[in-house]
């Protein structure tokens, strides 16, 4: 990234990441420095419960992605914040549930892309889970959550 910033100096570039495993510090100080990378990451959480996020095959907690998070705020200051949510996985609880509008509250992000899970052909979960959470709660979740996001959207 830092090489095709140099080549083209007049396009802005965009790193994203499918996970937030992807983001070592050399990308890290390449979004800081160069003035035509955006001062922008994408770091989907999924769920804030750690819990739910190894049933999600996330593989990471909820604790190492509030550190990534400071550690990107440190490295970057002022770096706007996206993220993608889903509610109603597979045996979600309240509790697991309430871990989500916290992490919402405590990183307020920039942009988020909020959904009410529904089961996918091919996937872990269709293999291995049941769909156990009921529509209703899932879509009262799901306007809970954005609810929350907007609220702490407007936060400066």
């Amino acid at each position: 990234m830092d090489a095709v910033s140099d080549a083209a100096p007049e396009v802005r570039f965009r790193f994203t990441s499918p996970h937030p495993k992807d983001f070592p510090d050399s990308i890290l100080d390449v979004i800081a420095a160069k003035p035509n990378v955006c001062k922008q990451v994408h770091l989907p959480a999924q769920s804030g419960n750690t819990d739910m996020l190894f049933r999600m095959r996330r593989n990471h907690t909820r604790e190492s992605y509030l550190e990534l998070v400071d550690h990107i705020r440190a490295k970057i200051p002022g770096v706007a914040l996206s993220s993608d949510f889903i509610v109603g996985f597979c045996d979600e609880t309240d509790a697991e549930f309430d871990d989500t509008i916290t992490l919402l509250e405590l990183v307020k992000y920039d942009l988020a892309f909020l959904f009410a899970y529904s089961m996918r052909e091919r996937t872990h979960a269709h293999r291995r889970m049941q769909d156990s959470v009921p529509e209703d709660v899932k879509k009262a979740r799901l306007t809970q959550m954005i609810e929350v996001f907007k609220r702490n959207q407007l936060v400066v």
